[in-house]
């Protein structure tokens, strides 16, 4: 996994297309949306193929079953499709997070200021102080 020739490009249009849209398990969670974002970046799914979900149970039953937790699962994940963790302060641009927010685990994608996740309606933005892992596409 290496990024594309003007990632950040193929990212805003990503970005950009989907701004307005709601949040769906299993079509447009937190982790369907950062999947999403790694493969404009890179061209290729970070989240197994075998994965699947439709509803809140589901995921958490299908993250379970993966890994145990959705840090753990990221990681994995990342791991396998051969992104690199990142120290908490480089986070930067493209760059795959997971955040605590109401004492649940999230994943998101940093848009060099903030973290974005999906929501009803658009996104959701955290602060970069809820990170609690990162991972990044390597550069060519």
């Amino acid at each position: 996994m290496k990024k594309l020739e003007q990632w950040e490009i193929r990212l805003s249009n990503l970005l950009k297309e989907n701004r307005e849209r709601d949040f769906e398990w299993g079509t447009w969670d937190c982790c369907i949306f950062a999947n999403a974002c790694v493969e404009a970046i890179s061209g290729k799914r970070v989240i197994p193929d075998n994965l699947k979900w439709d509803s809140e149970l589901s995921a958490f039953k299908a993250i379970k079953q993966y890994a145990g937790t959705l840090d753990k699962a990221l990681e994995k994940a990342a791991k396998a499709a051969g992104m690199v963790p990142v120290k908490l302060q480089y986070v930067t641009t493209g760059d795959l997070v997971v955040i605590m927010d109401d004492n649940k685990p999230v994943a998101g994608i940093s848009d060099g200021a903030r973290i974005m996740s999906p929501s009803d309606g658009g996104y959701v933005f955290s602060l970069p102080s809820k990170i609690e892992a990162a991972w990044r596409v390597p550069d060519g």
